[in-house]
């Protein structure tokens, strides 16, 4: 749950978290994995930062019971002022889910 990490959460130097855009679900030709995928992610002129981590959620009515449902790692960023771009990838999206 968001809950479980919101404390290393990054805050201000203009962040915040984002609404992912065109959410598509697709079921593999098998039945036994569905794929997530969303349009990019951009943070803008984003300061001040170090970043770990990305994190995709399915947005309930709290932190405690918003579900995370990914954890995107990469190299330790330190922000410029510069865009931070979570690009997903163009053939397997954000994620498989296997059933």
């Amino acid at each position: 749950f968001v809950s479980d990490i919101s404390a290393n959460e990054i805050s201000g130097g203009n962040y915040s978290r984002k609404t992912l855009a065109s959410v598509a679900v697709t079921e593999n030709a098998n039945g036994h994995a569905v794929k997530i995928d969303a349009t990019d992610v951009t943070w803008t002129a984003l300061t001040g930062h170090t970043i770990e981590a990305a994190y995709v959620f399915i947005d309930g009515t709290n932190d405690a019971d918003s579900r995370l449902i990914a954890r995107l790692d990469g190299a330790n960023i330190t922000t410029n002022g510069g865009d931070v771009t979570v690009k997903f990838h163009a053939t397997d999206g954000i994620a498989y889910i296997n059933a």
